[in-house]
């Protein structure tokens, strides 16, 4: 039996449809709580910047007995107080060297302005590895 009311037909049988609006709804308020409460992720990493005064370098600079400075070049060579180093196995002996010595010497690391991430990366991990603990980046 069919039923006009206002204009609308009016059936006897059951609606199958589903009302996917409250869904919908549903979905997006969750949607919202997920982003709210995951964790901002900062990628950072932590340096311990000395004060850049002149009795602070000057003292640093006595302190330590001796500076031993590694310049990267840009084509990826490696040079150890000015004479070429050959490979990775040689600057490991040499750090291994150091770490030795009573008074450890500060190790200065110099990248030229055009040298790789990849190849300036190595001499930090080295010296992590070996345990030296006197450790400073120079720029360009």
């Amino acid at each position: 039996m069919l039923v006009k009311f206002f204009n609308i037909r009016l059936d006897e049988s059951p609606m199958m449809d589903i009302n996917t609006t409250p869904l919908i709804d549903v979905m997006l308020v969750l949607l919202v709580m997920l982003i709210v409460t995951i964790p901002v992720v900062h990628h950072a990493v932590h340096i311990k910047v000395i004060d850049t005064n002149e009795t602070t370098i000057e003292k640093t600079a006595e302190s330590s007995a001796e500076t031993i400075e590694i310049v990267i070049e840009a084509d990826g060579s490696w040079l150890w107080q000015g004479e070429p180093v050959a490979n990775e196995r040689e600057i490991e002996q040499r750090l291994r060297q150091l770490k030795t010595m009573a008074n450890q010497p500060k190790l200065i690391i110099t990248p030229q302005k055009n040298a790789k991430y990849g190849d300036v990366i190595i001499i930090p991990s080295i010296a992590k590895r070996v345990g030296l603990a006197k450790l400073s980046m120079a720029g360009y």
